[in-house]
């Protein structure tokens, strides 16, 4: 299930600065994609919501595992809010499939 999301994701560097305001970005800075991924998402613990654009792109893998396990509302409102972020950074040209990879999966977890 994931392995699209993965493989899209795989270029995309980790950034220096996570959050921000900055404040955040030690929790941050402790975990790898998998780590971060194999969390539960509770806002008030994980504070995803002020990641950088970067930092959400990079860590978007353990994004979407969280949405796949967890509470999603929040986090996929966070996705939808940035998807032109995702067609940027993975289709600059506008030919690859971001927005398609990611609306198939906001509509398999809003369901």
């Amino acid at each position: 299930m994931f392995g699209p999301i993965d493989d899209a994701f795989v270029s995309i560097a980790r950034p220096e600065r996570f959050t921000i305001d900055g404040e955040d970005d030690e929790y941050f800075r402790a975990h790898s994609i998998e780590s971060l991924g194999a969390l539960e998402y509770e806002s008030e613990v994980v504070p995803i919501a002020f990641l950088t654009d970067e930092a959400f792109l990079y860590f978007f893998p353990a994004i979407a595992r969280m949405m796949h396990r967890g509470d999603k509302t929040g986090l996929l409102m966070m996705t939808e809010f940035r998807r032109d972020l995702f067609n940027a950074a993975l289709d600059p040209g506008g030919e690859w499939m971001a927005a398609e990879t990611i609306e198939r999966l906001v509509n398999e977890f809003a369901s």
